[in-house]
């Protein structure tokens, strides 16, 4: 259909335009999809280069199981309060993650008005939700970061309201809860 095309190229486009973003700076773009262009095509490298060790960055789109659990809130157990659990894992993986697709958007009517833009930056709320994971590192670190990084985030794609990931998650919202009450008490209050 009219649109599926539009959604095709609109993809070629942001493939093109990260190509050659890496490409400036010498860094070979490796993205893991269903299959590799030709490269004859595009300038997408499908060849590692481990012989200079060049750093390289790696993307690998995880999917979120929404579909199989559609009342389940991922989006808030990946993020935790304030988006801490998602910088943790960040930061213990050494690699940058990012929930995209459809659903990540906590405004839903925002989301359907950036949809039906022709932005090509909001075209992965086209795609079901997944994290996108990135790492930029040389080639055996960067696919050693990103296979740690699935470890990690596995968990958080289990549907479960009382594991150890939500208590720990409940432990942290009752102390930033209580730290801005504390704020609260420590400023005077208008008299009337």
């Amino acid at each position: 259909s009219e649109h599926t095309y539009q959604c095709k190229i609109m993809e070629q486009q942001t493939k093109r335009r990260l190509s050659k973003t890496y490409k400036k700076e010498g860094i070979p773009y490796i993205s893991h999809e269903k299959s590799f262009p030709s490269s004859s095509t595009s300038n997408i490298s499908s060849h590692l280069d481990i012989f200079n060790q060049k750093p390289m960055k790696l993307v690998v789109r995880v999917k979120v199981p929404v579909d199989e659990h559609p009342k389940f809130n991922f989006v808030g157990k990946l993020l935790g309060p304030r988006g801490s659990s998602l910088k943790r894992l960040q930061t213990q993986t050494k690699t940058r993650m990012a929930i995209l697709g459809r659903g990540s958007m906590k405004d839903k009517r925002r989301e359907d008005n950036l949809l039906s833009s022709s932005n090509p930056d909001y075209n992965h709320l086209r795609q079901d939700l997944h994290v996108e994971i990135t790492a930029l590192a040389q080639p055996a670190e960067a696919y050693q970061r990103i296979a740690q990084a699935m470890a990690e985030l596995r968990p958080f794609l289990i549907p479960d309201c009382y594991d150890d990931i939500r208590q720990e998650q409940r432990r942290e919202m009752e102390k930033v809860t209580t730290i801005s009450e504390h704020k609260e008490d420590d400023f005077p209050q208008k008299i009337i």
